[in-house]
């Protein structure tokens, strides 16, 4: 018996690419503030060098800021909610210019209550009026966790540290 095999065409199928949107996975970026480091900006640093809460291979300028105020700016300029850690120690926020501004949502974690200190370095009364303040929080939230703060002398502070 002969079979023949005919030449069948099989139906043809598309391929339709779609694209599925997920949930955002949006990390909060974590950002050091630590006056003793010491190099130049690009170089690595050691965050808390020998102390509790040590953290190494941090960048320069990218990851660590030898002060408040750059490591603040940092912190703004990255999108979504982030993290300011303090170093032991002093942390001096220079505010002599008018209060210092929190554009973005943050967290300021010190090294303990006791460890670290946030002293302003300018009196908000004379230079800015009633109703300034240090931090000016133009932003969802501001937590400001194991860190105390220090008016650095009787007049400063008068009226408030953050607004």
């Amino acid at each position: 018996k002969l079979t023949t095999i005919r030449n069948r065409k099989r139906p043809t199928t598309r391929f339709t690419p779609q694209i599925v949107s997920l949930e955002d996975r949006s990390v909060p970026a974590t950002f050091y503030v630590d006056p003793t480091i010491v190099g130049p900006v690009g170089s690595s640093a050691t965050f808390n060098s020998g102390l509790p809460g040590e953290k190494t291979g941090l960048i320069i300028g990218t990851d660590i800021f030898k002060s408040f105020n750059e490591g603040l700016a940092a912190a703004n300029a990255a999108a979504g909610a982030d993290t300011l850690r303090l170093a032991f120690g002093d942390i001096v926020i220079d505010n002599s210019a008018g209060s210092v501004l929190v554009t973005d949502a943050l967290s300021i974690v010190g090294s303990g209550s006791g460890a670290t200190r946030l002293l302003p370095n300018s009196d908000t009364v004379d230079e800015f009026g009633p109703d300034a303040a240090v931090l000016r929080v133009d932003a969802d939230t501001l937590t400001i966790s194991d860190a105390s703060v220090d008016g650095n002398a009787a007049t400063r502070l008068t009226w408030q540290f953050v607004r």
